[in-house]
């Protein structure tokens, strides 16, 4: 695995050893996966929102191909905001494209959303070899905050909980012109979560910010990333036309992703696939005979 630079090294070692906030470098040994001696390197199934043309999925794949068996299936267009959305299964069938990835790669992308490509890609592909992993990513712009509840790239990683595929969402700033740096990261998160998985039914969302890196640390939700408000700004046949503009929250709570991010540091946020409040269901119990 390349590493850009000595700061990476340290960014890394923050990360994957303490998960706090960073400080001087440290020598240490670097965490490889454990593949079964029966399988070989780890299987990795590659996909994203953006659509199979972007360069954050190529620079993903490519890095993971350097100690992993990579097969990339991404949506043939950009289906960014598609959240865990599906819409193959409403058809009679669906055509896998054999397309590039990047100048180096190949793979195939579908006329469907990033869920998709993970709910036919484990059912295709997935069988005699199943997945160890699947990676989304990498975004083109962040997942933090409430964010997460729209993204297309995180829905991916939510779907391979549901197949029982640990599942893992990068994504980046805007901001940022290159995606070495974070694809560089992606590679040894996914390194050390085969060598030490989540609980199951929990995935990783792995955010990247823009300049130089200040830490690297775990961090929750920080709600919402901006408001929205539609002033309208004129009228077309009788019917009013509104625009929509962004406010957005300059000041986070500390210790939330939003704050972190905002001062430089990439967040490691993990996500969980059950959404029940347990606690709950003894309220609703108690509805039950009014509403016989």
């Amino acid at each position: 695995m390349k590493r850009s630079s000595v700061f990476l090294a340290v960014v890394i070692f923050f990360s994957l050893i303490s998960w706090t906030a960073c400080g001087g470098p440290r020598e240490e040994a670097v965490i490889e996966p454990a593949p079964s001696p029966d399988t070989g390197p780890p299987r990795i199934l590659v996909t994203n929102d953006d659509g199979y043309t972007s360069e954050g999925i190529a620079a993903l794949a490519e890095a993971l191909s350097e100690f992993a068996d990579v097969l990339v299936i991404a949506p043939l267009v950009n289906e960014s905001g598609a959240s865990q959305s599906h819409r193959a299964y409403k058809r009679d069938s669906i055509q896998l494209h054999n397309v590039a990835i990047g100048d180096h790669l190949t793979g195939f992308a579908i006329d469907g959303s990033p869920s998709d490509c993970v709910f036919l890609g484990v059912r295709i592909f997935g069988g005699e070899r199943p997945f160890d992993l699947v990676v989304s990513g990498i975004n083109h712009g962040p997942n933090i905050g409430s964010t997460y509840n729209y993204s297309g790239t995180v829905g991916a990683a939510f779907e391979a909980l549901l197949n029982d595929i640990p599942g893992i969402a990068v994504s980046q700033s805007k901001k940022r012109a290159e995606y070495t740096t974070a694809a560089e990261y992606a590679a040894l998160v996914v390194q050390q979560l085969l060598a030490q998985p989540l609980e199951k039914g929990v995935m990783l969302s792995v955010n990247i910010p823009d300049g130089t890196i200040t830490c690297v640390t775990e961090a929750p939700p920080g709600g919402r990333r901006y408001e929205m408000i539609f002033p309208p700004i004129g009228e077309s046949d009788g019917d009013t036309i509104y625009t929509g503009e962004r406010i957005m929250n300059e000041t986070p709570d500390p210790g939330t992703d939003l704050w972190a991010f905002k001062n430089g540091c990439i967040t490691l946020t993990p996500l969980q696939l059950d959404r029940a409040h347990n606690p709950s269901l003894k309220t609703l119990a108690g509805w039950v005979p009014s509403l016989e």
